[in-house]
């Protein structure tokens, strides 16, 4: 006997033992004349199907339901639907299905490598492999990158732009995956790629891959058109092969295929048409095909005189969500996954944000019933607040902070008319990613408060060290020119004694969201007043003197310190300094006879408090303290306490001239 006889012969023996294994294991009966038994060449997955087939040439061949194609018996249960109407994948066809251990098992039934699950993208049909999966195992978005930059599941960093646009630019491969596309908005000009991406709108069956799943050419294949309009028959002439056109759908229409000269003929209902004709469905504005999730779903007639499959109705649309507001949204029907901008009755819509934002939202589930949403659209708003290193080793007597530890806190530099040098003069705080808050008198000149020409200013986020773009913190600083100085309309410095210490710098570069750049909390109600008065310790930060003679810190700093009422603080001040400056806006924090205090350069900084929910508030910034004459030099005195401008005061005015428009 040769090798060739040999292996055949072989490959029947197992084929006969495995048909007997499945009959006795799932108690099947023998087969009649007019059934087959499909067994996979994958012997190891025990994959049938028992069913009427026309697939006759080929017991290897897998018919699908109410359609013609025929598919390779390996490809039926594998999570990827190959029929057009998916019948390979049908839970009563796959859910009795065994799968080895080194297999992952769908919710279905399906089997599928167990390297697929949880890697951020469906391989199974329900999406069960990525279900219950930790978030460091699917896409992430902006990590330890900038919120302008996206970061790989491996860490690598690559420009925002480059996700979900048909080309892998991680080297993992994690930009381009369902789970981080497949609601994001695709322009009308472009293509949606099956798993979610937007591509050029001339992609689909150009003769090129676009999407790299390939869905852009995956159902190419030619469609053959009629020659001549649809024939149709005579009712009273009996013909068996003939099929009944139907209704229109309620909310839609069916239409004849026009011919290859682009004839059309009317849509009748209710008229014999000649097996091999072709009509096609489509769904008004606000609705979809029941059964295809395409504009158009064609159903053709039969030889035996049927319609190969059943005709769609047209179901009512939800409004279309999709991934926006800084939210990744997901949307389930009966358990399985859909795009939430092809949501339908029942479908339930969960979010979460990106990292550096949060729920601006009371609710986690979203649900549409009957067309509409039961709660407005789910939005993120920035965290703020939030220290994001923990502490390890501005202001005299404090200790040096770890890099990132107050993301809010912002450098404001200055140069000379002369001098295209920049140096460090005040702190201030982040509001929003574009607008920064501090003392007016950083800004302004002391003797009428009149404002100094913003192209003299720099601001910097991220920063550690003091000096101006420090070679040390390139990797995480920021900066910006100042398009807007905004000072309190009636701050006129030591005129006024210098009241209404408080000025706004709108950016002209809005700072992306890092680990070491995010907002500071700022309440616009009564909840920000009892911060203040429920914390006796507040916390500022700085790069201010660190001794009485010395010169600014290299590094930030902090210094943890109380705060006290006004008529405490007036007795233990100089009561010249006090009875000038210890009036409206202000309020009192520090020591007293400590060696601890805000000192030159801490101007501008903010006095932040700490919620029950461990998130930082500002509540003041660092304006004014009492000087001390010492070997015939004015210096700060350390050993009293500083006054600082009662953000609390002004929380309205902050509000409306952060929402008004940039002027020149």
């Amino acid at each position: 006997m040769d090798k060739t006889t040999s292996s055949t012969c072989s490959q029947v023996l197992i084929i006969v033992v495995l048909i007997t294994l499945i009959r006795h294991s799932y108690e099947i009966p023998a087969p009649s004349y007019q059934d087959s038994i499909v067994i996979t060449r994958n012997v190891s997955l025990n994959r049938f199907r028992r069913q009427a087939t026309t697939c006759k040439s080929d017991k290897f061949k897998f018919q699908c339901e109410g359609n013609p194609s025929c598919i390779d018996t390996d490809q039926i249960c594998d999570g990827s639907e190959d029929c057009p109407d998916a019948s390979d994948e049908k839970q009563s066809l796959c859910q009795n299905l065994y799968c080895p251990g080194y297999l992952f098992k769908c919710d279905y039934g399906a089997c599928i490598s167990a390297d697929l699950k949880c890697n951020g993208q469906r391989n199974c049909r329900d999406n069960s492999d990525e279900k219950s999966c930790s978030i460091s195992t699917v896409a992430k978005i902006n990590t330890n990158c900038r919120s302008d930059e996206f970061e790989c599941n491996s860490g690598q960093c690559i420009e925002i732009d480059g996700i979900c646009d048909g080309v892998y630019h991680c080297n993992d491969k994690s930009d381009e995956t369902e789970y981080l596309c497949l609601n994001t908005y695709c322009p009308g000009y472009t293509y949606k790629c099956k798993y979610g991406a937007c591509v050029d709108g001339d992609a689909e069956c150009n003769g090129k891959q676009d999407c790299v799943d390939n869905s852009d050419e995956a159902n190419c294949r030619p469609v053959v058109l009629p020659t001549t309009p649809p024939v149709i028959i005579d009712d009273n002439l009996h013909n068996s092969n003939s099929c009944v056109t139907p209704q229109h759908p309620a909310n839609g229409r069916w239409f004849y295929l026009p011919n290859m000269n682009n004839q059309k003929q009317a849509a009748k209902i209710n008229q014999k048409v000649n097996s091999g004709v072709t009509i096609g469905f489509q769904c008004n504005d606000g609705y979809k095909l029941s059964n295809s999730d395409k504009k158009e779903k064609l159903v053709y007639c039969q030889l035996n005189g049927q319609w190969n499959e059943p005709f769609p109705s047209c179901i009512k649309l939800c409004p279309a969500q999709t991934n926006r507001n800084h939210a990744i949204i997901s949307c389930e029907l009966e358990g399985s996954p859909i795009p939430c901008d092809k949501a339908i009755d029942q479908t339930e819509l969960t979010f979460k944000c990106d990292p550096y934002f949060e729920s601006d939202t009371s609710w986690t589930v979203n649900k549409c019933i009957d067309g509409s949403w039961h709660y407005p659209d789910v939005r993120c708003r920035e965290k703020c607040g939030e220290k994001r290193v923990s502490v390890t080793p501005l202001i005299v007597g404090g200790t040096a902070v770890e890099r990132g530890h107050y993301p809010w806190v912002v450098a404001l530099y200055s140069r000379r008319l002369s001098s295209p040098l920049y140096s460090h003069i005040c702190g201030g705080s982040l509001l929003s990613t574009s607008v920064a808050v501090t003392a007016a008198h950083c800004v302004t000149y002391d003797n009428n408060g009149d404002v100094i020409h913003k192209k003299f200013f720099k601001v910097a986020s991220g920063k550690y060290y003091i000096q101006y773009e420090d070679t040390r913190d390139l990797d995480t600083a920021q900066y910006s020119d100042v398009s807007q100085i905004i000072v309190h309309q009636e701050y006129r410095g030591e005129v006024q004694k210098f009241r209404f210490d408080i000025a706004l710098l709108k950016l002209s570069t809005p700072f992306a969201l890092s680990k070491v750049c995010q907002p500071v909390c700022i309440e616009y109600n009564d909840v920000s007043q009892s911060l203040l008065k429920s914390n006796p310790i507040a916390t500022v930060t700085g790069w201010g003197f660190t001794t009485a003679h010395g010169k600014p810190s290299e590094v930030l700093k902090e210094i943890d310190i109380p705060h006290v009422d006004n008529a405490q603080c007036r007795s233990e001040l100089d009561p010249e300094f006090a009875l000038k400056y210890l009036i409206g806006d202000k309020f009192c924090a520090g020591f007293v006879n400590s060696n601890m205090s805000v000192c030159q350069g801490d101007s501008g900084g903010g006095l932040v408090v700490k919620d029950s929910k461990n998130k930082y508030y500002i509540q003041g910034l660092v304006s004014l303290g009492d000087v001390a004459l010492k070997n015939n030099q004015r210096t700060c005195d350390i050993e009293r306490r500083a006054l600082f401008t009662n953000i609390n005061e002004y929380t309205h005015w902050i509000q409306s001239k952060m929402l008004s428009p940039t002027t020149p």
